[in-house]
């Protein structure tokens, strides 16, 4: 009789060891992620930026990637109840202790901003006492901002009712990723880029990470994995290049 046999793969540059067919495919990050163009987005080419850089990585180490999107806090709760190895992209925290935050990659700067012509100033948070503050629930801006329970913060559900509300004058600013707002403002409310103007400075140049999950049993090994594989892009020049066609595509001459 002939039975299939089965062997021993080993992913050796990732430490991830599974047992598997001859026909098998590659070991699969399973992750979360949502809709947040123009770094992920179901609809975007290759699924936008982000999602291009963390399959990339991923393949560099010898393993594919699936992303399953999510509303934004639905994809925070999958990891946990669904067995998903972590979520991206995500915004690095010091006060968070359920990710294991992975290398980081670049991502766009974070302002605030205002309706053109407003003409409004600040250097420091305490400067913004009394204004209304448009933000998006669950969004992590900065450990100093997400902290300042002095300000008025009016959360919205995304980033579109955001800047919604702040062209309709229900808040005075909103804060918001340049590339995101930009993108949103063109192409989902078809309205000219120079509608609203970021306040300077802005609050922080961000960057971008995969979250993975500690109770995931293997998530040592695929941040390993993922890790090397960045570091890899970084080095060839991939990771830059496809940072500059974001910028190229979304905020031409920055």
């Amino acid at each position: 009789m002939l039975h299939r046999l089965l062997f021993i793969c080993c992913l050796l540059a990732a430490g991830v060891c599974l047992i598997s067919s001859p026909a098998a495919s590659r070991p699969v990050a399973e992750l979360a992620t949502l809709e947040w163009p123009p770094y992920s987005g179901s609809y975007l080419d290759r699924q936008g930026y982000a999602s291009e850089v963390v399959r990339q990585a991923f393949a560099a180490s010898g393993m594919d990637t699936r992303l399953h999107f999510f509303p934004w806090e639905r994809a925070i709760r999958s990891m946990k109840h669904h067995g998903y190895a972590g979520y991206t992209p995500e915004y690095y925290s010091e006060t968070r202790r359920d990710c294991l935050f992975s290398a980081p990659f670049p991502a766009g700067p974070l302002f605030l901003f205002q309706l053109r012509g407003r003409n409004l100033h600040y250097t420091s948070l305490d400067d913004l006492r009394g204004l209304r503050i448009g933000t998006v629930s669950g969004y992590v801006n900065t450990d100093a901002f997400d902290s300042a329970e002095f300000l008025l913060k009016d959360p919205a559900v995304d980033d579109v009712s955001n800047l919604r509300k702040l062209l309709a004058g229900r808040v005075d600013v909103i804060v918001g990723d340049a590339l995101t707002l930009r993108f949103l403002l063109t192409r989902e409310l078809g309205l000219p880029a120079g509608t609203i103007e970021p306040l300077e400075p802005p609050l922080d140049n961000k960057s971008l990470h995969v979250c993975f999950n500690p109770r995931y049993p293997a998530a040592g090994d695929y941040i390993s994995a993922f890790n090397r594989g960045l570091e890899q892009m970084r080095h060839n020049g991939t990771l830059k290049a496809l940072h500059s066609r974001l910028y190229d595509a979304y905020m031409p001459g920055m």
